[in-house]
């Protein structure tokens, strides 16, 4: 819609009387009478409009597709019902924004309006933001706090009991606000415990570091081994509207409180006034000072309460000595009878135990010598038995002599057979009957037909008499027979 005005305003001068800017000769063509202009001429001109008459405008919008560079530059987009614009925030402006830029916020946008002439577009460069009224601030608190919610930082089963009587406190709040003052002036009628201030700034763009750096030092190793008898947080601030609170709203405070090893109890505004830092604190107080009561005990009620549970105890000894006295009288009365009962009682146990002693002793004996009886014939019967066994033992290894040298006598008969059987079948015997045994290296020859003709053999006869020989082949002349009788 902007650039349609922009435009609208543009070309609604005299089409006959065009401006000087647009009559340039060199850029000028003209066209069955009609004057045409380049696009980079126009596009220059509509640059320059748009840059001077827009140096300075609000934007009201949410902000959509907030995306952050490397380098902190932010860009995004304002859009309403029907609209978006493009913006732009550089890095040097990001940190001196007057409320952070998020996804969602309806903000108002100060800026200036530049165009790209290459492109035809336009983007507002934004110098500023803040949130557009206490609904949209309303609106995002929201959100942030389902997502929270969602990722368990509220829960219950996280939050930590405070110290009975803690010894020493941090106090997390502006050191030149009336908060600190209340807050010591309360916890020193109270009782006497020490307090440690970490100053903080509660509002504006330095807050949120503030705030971080605080926890970021009661995390530190150091800062623990420094003060090991810390043993509570309270973060105070005073009433504001909900721009002026709403550091204690911003996510990353609420995470370094969710974070904090320690109990927290937040203490922010009034009692009217809720920021996302009451749901993760350990506890929340209503207002600075009543985060003071709740944190430290009433001296003067604990001097009560010591009384009355010393009265108390008192009480309680006097009950139980006057109990524990009547108790002895009637016992001192009725002892004399008691011990005379109980030694009568004995002696009689006594005397039972007695006749009952003689009558086991009797017994024993009597099981004593019938056993006695027992294992004299026992030794009798077990000797008769060894001899039988002896007697057995003896026939057993006569008659074992007599199989043994049956058994040797067989075996001998048998391995004399045995050796007339391999005497007879041994190569020896052949050879005693007029039979040569033929070897070739060693080797047994059975066929005349696997010796080749002129390869020689040696040949074993019965006197253990070794001949060597050389195969003839068919047709071989005198000299192999003249060989072979040299060998």
């Amino acid at each position: 819609m902007l650039q349609e005005s922009i435009l609208h305003e543009v070309f609604s001068l005299s089409p006959t009387q065009p401006p000087s800017s647009l009559t340039s000769p060199t850029k000028r063509i003209v066209e069955g009478g009609n004057r045409a202009h380049s696009v980079s001429e126009l596009s220059s001109l509509l640059k320059g409009h748009i840059e001077s008459r827009f140096s300075r405008v609000s934007v009201r919008g949410e902000i959509s597709g907030l995306k952050q560079t490397e380098r902190g530059h932010i860009y995004f987009s304002l859009k309403d019902e029907h609209s978006t614009l493009d913006a732009v925030c550089w890095s040097g402006r990001v940190r001196s924004l007057r409320h952070r830029a998020e996804e969602g916020l309806e903000v108002i946008a100060e800026g200036g309006l530049t165009a790209y002439s290459q492109r035809s577009r336009y983007q507002l460069q934004v110098t500023d933001l803040e949130a557009a009224g206490e609904g949209a601030l309303l609106k995002l608190l929201e959100q942030r706090r389902r997502k929270l919610a969602a990722e368990g930082l509220f829960s219950a089963e996280h939050k930590q009991r405070l110290a009975t009587l803690p010894r020493r406190i941090a106090l997390l709040t502006s050191p030149s606000g009336a908060v600190l003052h209340d807050i010591v002036q309360r916890i020193a009628a109270r009782c006497a415990v020490d307090l440690l201030l970490l100053p903080i700034s509660v509002q504006g763009r330095d807050a949120e570091s503030s705030i971080l750096s605080a926890f970021s030092l009661l995390a530190s190793r150091k800062f623990r081994e420094e003060f090991p008898d810390l043993d509570l947080v309270i973060v105070a601030r005073g009433g504001g509207s909900i721009e002026d609170l709403w550091v204690f709203n911003e996510e990353s405070v609420i995470r370094a409180a969710f974070a904090c090893a320690l109990p927290v109890v937040s203490a922010i505004g009034h009692e009217s006034d809720v920021t996302l830092l009451d749901y993760v604190a350990d506890l929340r107080a209503s207002t600075p000072s009543a985060a003071a009561e709740l944190s430290v005990p009433d001296k003067r009620a604990l001097l009560r309460r010591l009384t009355d549970l010393e009265l108390r105890l008192q009480g309680l000894f006097s009950l139980q000595f006057e109990s524990l006295r009547t108790r002895l009288s009637v016992s001192s009365r009725s002892l004399p009878r008691a011990l005379e009962a109980r030694t009568e009682r004995a002696r009689l146990q006594l005397a039972t135990n007695k006749r009952a002693l003689g009558l086991a002793m009797v017994s024993y004996l009597d099981r004593l010598s019938s056993a006695l009886t027992r294992q004299r014939l026992s030794r009798r019967w077990l000797a008769d038995k060894i001899l039988r066994a002896r007697q057995r033992l003896t026939n057993s290894e006569a008659r074992q002599q007599r199989a043994i040298g049956a058994i040797i006598s067989g075996r001998r008969e048998e391995l004399s057979k045995f050796s007339q059987l391999l005497r007879s079948l041994s190569y020896g015997s052949v050879l005693a009957r007029g039979f040569a045994l033929v070897r070739v290296d060693g080797k047994i020859v059975r066929s005349a037909k696997s010796l080749r003709a002129g390869e020689e053999f040696d040949t074993l006869l019965s006197d253990r008499s070794n001949l060597r020989a050389v195969a003839l082949g068919e047709g071989e002349g005198a000299e192999t027979k003249q060989r072979l009788l040299k060998l």
